[in-house]
């Protein structure tokens, strides 16, 4: 045995021992598989081929083939190479690796491989995701908290709230944000951790600062679970009310300082008979918003300022009032004099006055909050669904008889235009194309991926239409490119690269496989449509 194939056996008998990794040795030419560890062997599909000439293309997903063929001959330049590749496991499932190549130092002509499974990071990363993207868009305080009383997810209005910045509230824990206070919290959060309880509490607390204000917090927490139904934190979705709280306690003994709260209200906010809808009374904001004086409020039905396709909701969620129930959160859309919309939460008191069936409406504008919502998903530049708004949708499951068409384009020589005459002028064919696409496909899910990829979910798979719609979109292309001298000189043009695909295909799998054809447009000439028709077996 030679010296460099005991070093090998050394190798390979060092790499069984290394955690939990994925570990295997290959000849960097042909890509025969030289040595797996025992993981590689429980994990992967065993493939059919009985003889000694295994290779690593028998255990990936045949949408990998390409990136692993362009990893292997980066590697006969440089050994040491990253890819995120698909492999089949024992059950030909297909799930996303990480591959990291290496020079084998006994070995010049081997590699060494180091396969990573993200799957559990991937839905970590998944998750938080969602819940950022809700956070970030509610004035309510929300919290994650594990279930060793952990911070590990809090959005912004819970930062401002408390005054402290995330790196010193995140992988703290309560007894660090509330110290003297914590023990009570504790003893709250243990219910929902322990048994699962959903619990609301109102509770004081004493503020940060040195006039150790004491705040009134109404809290909800609810169990967090895991995929295999354990809970394992608890969500406190919270709300300071302590002008409303001591609003309430100064009301009980002072009717005039009820009427001031109830006038200067930023709030809109007016006293209702749920009887019949009339207006007793409106504060000043309310009649400012909606352009309104408050003699022309009085007296009129609260359905007069509420737009039509409202107002059936509103008198649902009104018949529903009581002397202990009340409107939550009811998302509705107020009509000014002018004829413009708000888009308002409205909450009410419980019949503040039982003799004449009075309730107390508040309206809260929810514009910014609207807003901020809409931009969280769409892209700024064009106005189509950015990534993460079109992977929503993309993402959402439909009837296994429907079947779809996902669209990948590729803007040809993009660069070239950026370079020679500015990213403006980019910029400007970005959004020509973008108004192209929305008027030639009408009614389909656009979406920027980024730079100068774009995407569309057909909501057929009929593939005649689609590539018939696909050249469409290249023929405006070329009237669009034709139209200013600088893209004819930039030679712009746009590959298209289309799939059908069903419900039941993982949708990476599914993007890949467009991505993919998009690529064999450009490689075979560009300005061309590539269609990727899964073969069923």
């Amino acid at each position: 045995m030679s010296y460099a194939a005991v070093q090998l056996d050394n190798i390979y008998t060092s790499l069984e021992d290394v955690g939990p990794l994925i570990v295997a040795c290959i000849d960097r030419e042909s890509a025969c598989v030289l040595y797996k560890n025992k993981r590689f062997e429980r994990e992967l599909v065993c493939p059919d081929n009985e003889t000694d000439q295994i290779t690593l293309y028998d255990f990936i997903h045949d949408e990998s083939y390409i990136p692993l063929a362009r990893l292997l001959s980066d590697a006969k330049r440089d050994p040491v190479q990253t890819a995120q590749l698909c492999f089949l496991d024992k059950h030909g499932k297909c799930f996303e690796i990480v591959l990291n190549t290496h020079a084998n130092p006994a070995d010049p002509d081997q590699l060494i491989l180091f396969l990573n499974d993200i799957r559990q990071q991937q839905e970590r990363d998944r998750s938080l995701r969602v819940y950022e993207q809700i956070f970030s868009s509610t004035e309510e305080l929300i919290a994650l908290i594990d279930n060793n009383y952990r911070y590990q997810v809090v959005n912004r209005a819970y930062l401002e709230h408390h005054q402290v910045s995330e790196d010193n509230i995140i992988g703290n824990t309560l007894f660090d944000l509330y110290q003297d206070d914590a023990g009570d919290l504790v003893k709250l959060i243990d219910r929902t951790l322990k048994h699962g309880e959903v619990v609301r509490e109102l509770h004081p607390y004493t503020g940060s600062g040195l006039s150790n204000e004491v705040r009134y917090i109404d809290s909800m927490h609810s169990p967090y679970y895991n995929k295999e139904g354990e809970i394992c934190g608890v969500i406190v979705g919270a709300r300071d009310i302590t002008e409303q709280h001591l609003a309430e306690k100064a009301m009980e003994s002072s009717q005039s300082y009820y009427k001031m709260l109830f006038k200067h209200s930023p709030d809109m906010l007016a006293s209702v008979d749920i009887t019949s809808g009339e207006i007793i009374e409106c504060n000043d904001m309310f009649s400012k918003v909606l352009e309104y004086d408050c003699q022309d409020v009085v007296g009129s039905s609260v359905f007069d300022f509420h737009d039509t396709n409202c107002k059936e909701m509103l008198a649902g969620s009104v018949a529903t009032l009581n002397e202990t129930d009340a409107i939550s959160d009811l998302e509705l859309s107020l009509s000014t004099k002018s004829g413009e919309h708000i888009p308002v939460s409205l909450r009410t008191t419980p019949l503040v006055d039982r003799e004449r069936n009075i309730a107390i409406f508040v309206w809260r504008d929810i514009s910014r909050q609207k807003q901020l919502a809409y931009d969280a998903i769409h892209d700024p530049l064009t106005g189509l669904l950015n990534r993460d708004g079109f992977m929503e949708k993309f993402e959402k499951p439909f009837r296994r008889s429907e079947g779809k068409t996902l669209c990948y384009f590729d803007v040809d020589n993009f660069k070239t235009l950026n370079d020679r005459f500015g990213h403006l002028l980019g910029d400007k064919f970005l959004m020509e194309l973008s108004k192209l696409m929305v008027d030639l496909m009408e009614g389909e899910v656009l979406g920027r991926l980024g730079g100068d990829e774009f995407v569309a979910m057909l909501c057929h798979d009929d593939l005649e239409v689609a590539e018939r719609s696909m050249e469409m979109i290249n023929r405006g292309v070329t009237e669009l490119v034709s139209s200013d001298e600088r893209y004819s000189e930039s030679d712009l043009s746009v590959s298209i690269g289309i799939t059908p695909y069903t419900s039941d295909e993982q949708r990476k799998v599914v993007l890949q496989r467009a991505d993919n054809a998009c690529y064999q447009s450009k490689r075979t000439g560009k300005n061309k449509v590539t269609t990727y028709e899964v073969q069923v077996a």
